[in-house]
């Protein structure tokens, strides 16, 4: 008898049993109940079941939809709200975490597509959100070099420096390109090739002194240039392109602004409906939370 209560089949059978005693249960309880389908009914299970929040196009969706595909829609809407409330009655939704934020998620949802529509700038704001966010669309110092590299810890400072100022000669007379570097020097523990990159980057690769001094070198896909010296050892290095740091017009970013200035305005525009919401609410706080009541924040224990 043990043994037979330890089987997982056993288990199975018994949490099936179970569910459809509770199904039973709550189908007497609540007797027959009614499931309307109608046409908000089916938009709202599309907007839903859609990362788009677009009346209009469902609406036009559902208009279009052939008799077969009607129904079918209809189908899946009435199993997925049988489900709902089925679950609802077994009172799945209790003390579960994922059903509440994902609640939550879908409220907030609803509240951005109801603001979507309020969240267009005029020429107007769009200039302003760009003046007042105008360091984020700073476009930094970009630099393309490639460099060959001497240890200092393998070869010993004075040798590392030998050998950089025999390569270098070597380089220069040979035209060895930007491409060839790989095949010489030792190997980096960082990049060979750094295209397109910025200060920072180079700077945390190969210091800052020497970071400066390449930003400062005259471009030149025939020149070698060196010995130049880092935390790790010496340097030869061609620079092919050096793209100053520049604030570009808003003519030149018009989109992302405006992008970057509705998704800001919608942010606002939502927590401001959630806040409105919350109105709604009685609050009661208890004591023991020792809430400040100047600030709102809590105090230390």
């Amino acid at each position: 008898m043990k043994s037979m209560l330890k089987d997982p089949l056993i288990h199975f059978l018994l949490l099936g049993a179970v569910l459809f005693l509770l199904f039973r249960f709550t189908a007497e309880e609540g007797g027959e109940q009614t499931i309307n389908v109608d046409q908000e009914a089916l938009l709202t299970f599309l907007q839903y079941r859609s990362i788009a929040f677009d009346r209009e196009y469902f609406e036009s969706y559902l208009e279009g939809l052939e008799q077969d595909k009607l129904e079918e829609l209809i189908a899946q809407y009435v199993r997925e709200e049988t489900m709902y409330r089925e679950a609802l009655n077994l009172g799945l939704d209790e003390d579960d975490y994922n059903i509440r934020e994902r609640l939550v998620q879908k409220l907030q949802f609803l509240a951005e597509g109801f603001q979507s529509t309020n969240a267009e700038l005029t020429t107007e704001e769009i200039e302003r959100h760009y003046q007042q966010n105008i360091s984020l669309y700073y476009v930094s110092p970009r630099i393309t070099f490639t460099h060959v590299y001497f240890s200092s810890n393998d070869r010993g400072q004075d040798e590392a420096m030998q050998f950089a100022q025999n390569k270098l000669e070597e380089l220069n007379t040979n035209g060895v390109s930007f491409d060839e570097a790989v095949d010489h020097g030792d190997p980096f523990p960082y990049f060979v090739n750094y295209v397109e990159h910025t200060p920072s980057l180079v700077a945390s690769h190969l210091g800052e002194n020497l970071m400066e001094t390449i930003f400062k070198m005259t471009p030149d896909e025939h020149m070698w240039q060196g010995p130049l010296e880092s935390p790790y050892g010496f340097h030869l290095v061609m620079v092919l392109r050096v793209q100053q740091g520049r604030q570009p017009e808003l003519d030149e970013i018009l989109e992302r602004v405006k992008e970057d200035g509705r998704t800001e305005r919608l942010r606002e525009l939502t927590e401001a409906a959630i806040t409105e919401m919350t109105t709604n609410y009685k609050i009661e706080i208890d004591p023991s939370l020792k809430i400040s009541a100047s600030s709102g924040s809590t105090e230390a224990p």
